[in-house]
């Protein structure tokens, strides 16, 4: 069961349990009533996107995919259920493609809650892995990086540099000749521009002592340039003991 439950969580971005209230239906006005769609009433969220606010007793319409995993489970009305799901409309009530569901008992809903709050760390751990050089450090300077190269798009990142000064490498150090390193600083390039194209990469700051997972930069930028565009990939120094234990307690080289 735990294998089928992490795979329906990894591949859903809505997943929540609910209660089934009418069959060959739909809450949307948009959306005619027709086999394949039902209704269900939310009674716990597990996955759901912040900006939609509290859903708790909403009525969710979830369509059924033909010979999805787990379709031998029936949607009856009057039962509970978790469904697995991806988004598919929001308007004045919400619609998702399901992936799968599970038998419903008060276990499985355990297990589900389990491995949803286990995400971030699987995240991190992910990141630490793929991380070419982990640094504790802090910014001591931050400038622009004019002379790196953009991307063939509309969207350019107008690169930034941020000198971190090293107090430790947890994995990998820094590479050698990399481009206008100061010192023993190691160089972080990231982008100045808030385009939509880069709202989730984050943005180091002067003085700010973090944990950096430094990925090798690819494309266009300079040989042994160093990136973390993931939101994961600058954590604050709590999180130092966590991310020591996800290294297995190994300064891997």
């Amino acid at each position: 069961m735990a294998d089928a439950t992490l795979d329906y969580v990894l591949r859903s971005s809505f997943i929540f349990s609910g209660t089934v209230i009418a069959e060959t239906a739909s809450s949307l006005k948009a959306l005619t009533p027709r086999p394949g769609l039902s209704v269900l009433r939310l009674e716990r969220g597990f996955l759901v996107n912040p900006m939609l606010g509290d859903l708790g007793g909403r009525r969710i319409t979830v369509r059924t995919a033909p010979n999805v995993a787990g379709s031998t489970i029936p949607l009856r009305s009057g039962e509970r259920l978790p469904i697995f799901a991806t988004a598919w409309v929001h308007g004045e009530e919400i619609a998702v493609n399901e992936i799968g569901r599970l038998a419903a008992d008060v276990k499985t809903e355990q297990e589900v809650g389990t491995i949803v709050a286990s995400l971030p760390e699987r995240h991190l751990s992910e990141r630490i892995a793929s991380a070419a050089v982990i640094v504790h450090g802090t910014v001591v300077r931050i400038s622009p990086a004019p002379d790196v190269p953009g991307i063939p798009s509309e969207h350019q990142p107008e690169w930034m540099r941020a000198f971190i000064e090293p107090k430790e490498f947890l994995k990998g150090e820094a590479p050698a000749g990399q481009p206008n390193a100061e010192g023993n600083t190691v160089v972080l390039l990231f982008p100045g521009s808030h385009d939509r194209a880069f709202l989730n990469v984050p943005r180091p700051t002067p003085k700010q002592p973090a944990v950096f997972l430094l990925h090798r930069g690819s494309g266009l930028l300079p040989q042994n340039a160093l990136v973390a565009p993931d939101p994961a990939d600058i954590q604050p120094e709590q999180q130092l003991p966590l991310i020591r234990r996800l290294l297995g307690g190994t300064n891997p080289r």
